[in-house]
């Protein structure tokens, strides 16, 4: 009998986290798995807080998968939603595909995470073990977990493991300069808009922000504008051609390294737009093709 590898479609990357949750609650892995996160950012950012513990217990007010939920979209961001994973005993190692074009140099390290006694709201890092703190440790991070980490490029991972398989579309094209595109408009009072200058003298920091913010007036309603100030463009466009191979490229080298996914996870990037929006699509069902014609079990949802 083939095993099913269900694969999840979602718009940004932090719902990774909810899916994994999801996999592993509906019986596809029951161990802890190496993730191999394909993606051009590595999103190894340490999350540091959370007001609902990582930890879920039936005697919790929400359910299993609710719980999962809620952090992954609403407490965890697109860059720090990976590492909690270890403590949830879904992840064991974490290999970072850079693609090509980002020129990263391969390294590997071991480290580890922990929560404050335990509870899994505070998080804590790297942290240091001497011999003669380890009792006092054991009782103060009693969840304390270690991992390997890698980064290399598709070529260099490592074989034979089954996996939890993480695909970001922005590895095949990309844009890192995302807030030149973000722009926002506030509806102000028309007191707000004569008193616009006093704004500045009364909130002298908003200078140094970073932030641009005009004012304009639109027959009778005042707006606010609020947006990034512009900085150069990054970002990676290749071809559709180029794209394709680079997706051929990854699935082949997935299959001849005896990678067997147990779970597949994409994600679009497009809300983001760090996946430009007139890429993405194409993307994803080239991606999508491929997967099925190298995995034929897989099972696509979102």
């Amino acid at each position: 009998m083939i095993k099913i590898i269900p694969t999840y479609l979602f718009d940004e990357h932090n719902e990774a986290y909810y899916f994994w949750h999801r996999a592993h609650h509906e019986g596809y892995f029951n161990q802890a798995l190496d993730i191999f996160h394909v993606d051009a950012h590595s999103d190894m950012a340490q999350l540091q807080k959370l007001q609902h513990s990582l930890y879920w217990k039936e005697a919790d007010d929400d359910d299993y998968l609710a719980r999962y939920h809620k952090i992954a979209c609403r407490e965890m961001s697109i860059a720090n939603f990976i590492i909690p994973a270890v403590l949830n005993n879904l992840v064991r190692n974490i290999c970072f595909v850079y693609p090509g074009w980002r020129k990263f140099a391969r390294r590997q390290s071991r480290t580890n995470v922990a929560t404050a006694f335990g509870e899994g709201k505070v998080l804590k890092h790297g942290i240091k073990i001497p011999d003669s703190e380890k009792t006092k440790l054991e009782f103060t991070y009693p969840d304390l977990t270690e991992y390997g980490y890698i980064m290399t490029d598709v070529e260099r991972i490592p074989g034979n493991r089954n996996v939890i398989l993480d695909i970001d579309l922005d590895y095949f094209a990309c844009t890192d300069s995302i807030t030149n595109r973000m722009s926002y408009e506030l509806a102000i009072t028309a007191d707000q808009y004569q008193n616009r200058e006093k704004f500045f003298d009364e909130n002298p920091a908003l200078r140094y922000s970073g932030l641009e913010i005009g004012f304009e007036k639109r027959a009778e309603a005042f707006v606010a504008t609020v947006q990034f100030k512009k900085r150069d463009d990054k970002e990676h466009l290749p071809t559709e051609s180029e794209i394709k191979r680079e997706v051929d490229k990854l699935c082949r080298t997935l299959v001849d390294k005896n990678i067997q996914p147990a779970v597949i996870t994409i994600c679009r990037s497009c809300i983001s737009g760090y996946c430009p929006p007139d890429y993405f699509q194409m993307i994803e069902d080239y991606v999508l093709q491929k997967l099925q014609s190298w995995y034929p079990a897989i099972s696509v949802s979102s």
